[in-house]
């Protein structure tokens, strides 16, 4: 009975030892991952502070130069070579800017954050329009001043297998700052604009090519505009006039007010870019599809269409491409329909701006 007795306290010890180590592992494994989670939040914040810095930089930088392009702003800013600064709350950041074509440009925020062998990094990036490329209604922001502005839509390619419409969402500048309650307001740089209810253009249709269209409306000078695309899957609403809540399968912005960055941005299945001669002139083009990754729709917008293949080249995800190397006779990225990777040619067409003052009283 004693030797038994013993017994059973030795099994008891062991299996405490082991049932105590097992926690300890337990307990080492939690606050490692804790750890890791706070270095992970760390490191975003710091690729955020890097952001917002060149952000900043871009936008103080436009300011002082008027009219200057995506290209000519990707020479001026710190290129991704700059080197990382030290934060004051601990690990490093960079930020630098990509040109993203004629009229866009990338920001680019890292974060950086070692601790004993191993690195935690982070990466923030944001596709912008420069000023220049913004479709926007010649003039100030006066308040009371109005002018009657017609929008010539042509379509350039209409290759899509869906129909889809387009609508206006006018976003019109508000002098004072935000001043009117319960109104949507967005800002771009210092200015504010109030958001406006969107308004069709041209009806769902399909194979458009070489379709004009003209819409005439009377707007405040300095009046953002945005044109979206509503994709009607089964061409339902084809030729109908109808609200954008009619039950069209999705909508696609041209731009986009990104939360908390107080920016109005270029959306993800869009390419805008001005006419490279005439002023007043933009040319829009839509991928329709939605099934594309983030990560898929920037390479394409940065590099072109490659090869077409998506797949792992060197560190990084890419269809191949090296940039956009061909253009057509107004300056525009050529596109070429392709089907399966984000082609941007489902729906193209150049929107025209002519305003017309009011008559002298």
């Amino acid at each position: 009975m004693g030797k038994l007795l013993v017994l059973l306290c030795a099994v008891a010890a062991i299996g405490g030892a082991i049932s105590f180590s097992q926690n300890e592992a337990q307990n080492v494994e939690t606050s490692t991952r804790q750890a890791d989670r706070q270095y992970e939040m760390l490191t975003r914040e710091l690729a955020r502070s890097g952001y917002n810095m060149m952000m900043s930089k871009t936008r103080k930088y436009e300011s002082e130069h008027e009219g200057i392009t995506a290209s000519q702003l990707a020479n001026a800013m710190p290129g991704a070579s700059s080197g990382w600064a030290t934060h004051e709350n601990g690990g490093e950041y960079r930020a630098y800017l990509q040109p993203v074509g004629l009229s866009s440009f990338r920001i680019v925020g890292e974060g950086r954050f070692v601790v004993g062998t191993k690195t935690h990094l982070h990466t923030l990036q944001r596709t912008h329009l420069a000023d220049s490329g913004l479709p926007i209604v010649p003039g100030g922001a006066t308040p009371g001043d109005s002018v009657e502005v017609t929008l010539d839509v042509d379509f350039i390619l209409s290759m899509a297998g869906w129909c889809s419409a387009i609508y206006l969402e006018r976003f019109e500048p508000i002098p004072a700052g935000p001043s009117m309650p319960g109104a949507q307001v967005v800002t771009h740089g210092a200015q504010s604009y109030v958001q406006l209810t969107p308004e069709m253009v041209v009806a769902s249709g399909r194979n458009r090519s070489s379709e004009p269209n003209t819409y005439a409306v009377n707007m405040a000078p300095g009046t953002l505009l945005n044109f979206i695309l509503a994709v009607d899957k089964d061409c339902s609403l084809r030729d109908q006039t109808v609200p954008m809540t009619a039950g069209y399968d999705h909508t696609l912005d041209a731009l986009v007010n990104e939360s908390g960055l107080g920016e109005m941005t270029e959306g993800l299945n869009v390419m805008i870019e001005p006419h490279r001669t005439q002023e007043g002139v933009w040319r829009f083009g839509f991928e329709d599809q939605k099934r594309f990754t983030e990560a898929q729709h920037n390479d394409v917008k940065l590099n072109g269409y490659g090869d077409g293949s998506w797949q792992q080249r060197g560190d990084q995800w890419s269809y191949g491409g090296s940039g956009w190397t061909s253009l057509d006779a107004n300056g525009y990225r050529e596109l070429r329909d392709f089907g399966g990777i984000p082609d941007y040619s489902d729906q193209v067409f150049e929107v025209t701006v002519t305003t017309t003052p009011p008559p002298a009283s």
